[in-house]
Formats: C-alpha cells, sequence, structure tokens
C-alpha cells in the first residue's frame, strides 16, 4: 500500500480505538444517590422525628447520636448536616462545630443561618472579631433577621464596643416586632431573654 495512504489509515484507526475507549468507559453524568429502601425511609424518617424532638428538649448529646446515624442514611441532608454542627456546639464540641460548618459553607456558602452559626462558633472559641465578621456575612445574606442582628450587638458588647452594640441591638428590636419565632437550627438567644446593652454589664448569658 502507497505509504501515503498508509500514514492516515492508521491515525483514523487510532482515532476510532479511543472513542471506542471512552465511549466503553464513560458512565455518563454523576448519578443521583440511590432512593433508600422502603425500610430505609422508614428509619430515616423515625430518626428525623426523633432527632427534632430531643433538640426540642434540648437534649442535644442524645440528638448528635441520632444525627450522626441519620447522616450515614442520609449523607446530603442539608438539615440534618446544619442541625449536627449545631448540636456540637451546644455539646461545647467548638472546634468540631466550626469545622462542620465551615465543610457544609463550601457547599452552601449562601446559607445565612450557618454563616451565623459559624459566626457564633469562634465567637464562643474567643475569635470574637473573625466571628463578628462571619455574623455580618449572615446578615447580608439575609437581610434584617432580628435574631443575626442580636448576636451582632452581643458579639460587640464583648469587644466593648458600646455604640455598636445598642446600635444592632435596637435594630434587632425593630425588626423582632411580629417575627419571634426561633428557628431550630440557628444559634441565638431566644427573644424573651434579649437585654439591652449595658455599658457596666457582664456578659454572662447562656445560649
Amino acid at each position: 500500500m502507497n505509504r501515503r495512504f498508509l500514514i492516515p489509515a492508521f491515525l483514523l484507526a487510532m482515532i476510532v480505538a479511543a472513542t471506542g475507549i471512552v465511549i466503553w468507559t464513560y458512565d455518563g453524568p454523576a448519578s443521583a444517590p440511590q432512593s433508600l429502601s422502603s425500610s430505609q425511609a422508614k428509619l430515616a424518617w423515625q430518626l428525623r422525628s426523633q432527632a427534632n424532638t430531643l433538640i426540642q428538649g434540648r437534649k442535644f448529646l442524645e440528638a448528635e447520636r441520632v444525627l450522626s446515624r441519620l447522616m450515614k442514611l442520609e449523607p446530603d441532608n442539608v438539615s440534618a448536616q446544619r442541625l449536627l454542627a449545631v448540636c456540637c456546639y451546644e455539646n461545647g464540641q467548638y472546634d468540631r462545630a466550626a469545622d462542620l460548618f465551615r465543610f457544609f459553607l463550601i457547599r452552601n456558602g449562601g446559607d445565612a443561618a450557618a454563616r451565623n452559626n459559624l459566626g457564633m462558633t469562634l465567637i464562643r472559641m474567643r475569635n470574637i472579631e473573625a466571628g463578628i465578621t462571619e455574623l455580618l456575612r449572615a446578615l447580608r445574606k439575609d437581610g434584617k433577621t432580628p435574631y443575626f442582628e442580636y448576636n451582632i450587638s452581643r458579639a460587640y458588647r464583648e469587644l466593648g464596643r458600646m455604640d455598636k452594640a445598642e446600635e444592632y441591638y435596637l435594630r434587632a428590636v425593630e425588626n423582632s416586632k411580629g417575627n419571634s419565632s426561633l428557628p431550630p437550627d440557628v444559634i441565638c438567644i431566644p427573644r424573651n431573654n434579649w437585654v439591652a446593652p449595658v455599658q457596666s454589664e457582664v456578659t454572662d448569658e447562656q445560649d
């Protein structure tokens, strides 16, 4: 065969072979997580209900264990991820809570509640200025949220910035009118426990 035709024919054969390999190995787009079996779905529902009941009763250690089991069944359950981190916070596991909130925010950067929660965790770790930065980001994500504003007020109070503390306290009070429900997965102080900033006060409120 003429060498002039041999080279193009060889190249064409290589392209066909390579295409065949790609087609054979291609699995298509990443498939969605496999759906749970009926028994697994029932167990997941029971675990979600149990976790909610424990959190409402402020039994955070037990809730953490239940949520850890739930996460094995539903690793992409956004609400469970956030609630697990909140339980770690409430159990005093601030390093772990901060890591969980940061990991969550990698995939859900626009989640204002998680941003607020990371800020509150950093404040408990005595990294107050970094905590305020996260709280302000949360507020920018979610407009007028009185619980975020009150958290910011408390943080500024700990820094001794009483002007800022009073500013955000007044904003929180104004925006809380008709909006006093306590979100279950947001680290915050219940509305009836809010205290106005006072220059001489000791900030020893408990979450």
